[in-house]
């Protein structure tokens, strides 16, 4: 495996995780969705924003790019879960 595909790997990985934080955020606030169920809607957003994210110009291919975004939905649950336990550690509030 090249150096250079891991990188490519892990740079597609952080910024999908980005897009994908905003996305859950969006989702969050409809409060449509349970918060138990939170991680496995960023996984199935994660693999659908990688599958569409593989046709742009200059990405990896189809199967990699489908799994950086699943990854990238982890990545984004974990996200939220370190900023709620640090906000129910600290007593800080969204509000």
């Amino acid at each position: 495996m090249d150096t250079q595909f891991g990188l490519y790997l892990v740079t597609y990985i952080l910024v999908l995780g980005g897009i994908i934080t905003g996305l859950m955020g969006v989702i969050k606030v409809t409060g449509k969705v349970k918060s138990n169920w939170i991680p496995a809607v960023a996984i199935l957003v994660g693999v659908m924003v990688g599958f569409i994210s593989s046709f742009m110009q200059g990405a990896l291919g189809m199967i990699d790019m489908t799994i950086a975004g699943g990854i990238a939905g982890l990545v984004s649950s974990g996200y939220f879960e370190v900023g709620t336990n640090r906000a129910k550690k600290y007593g800080e509030d969204e509000e």
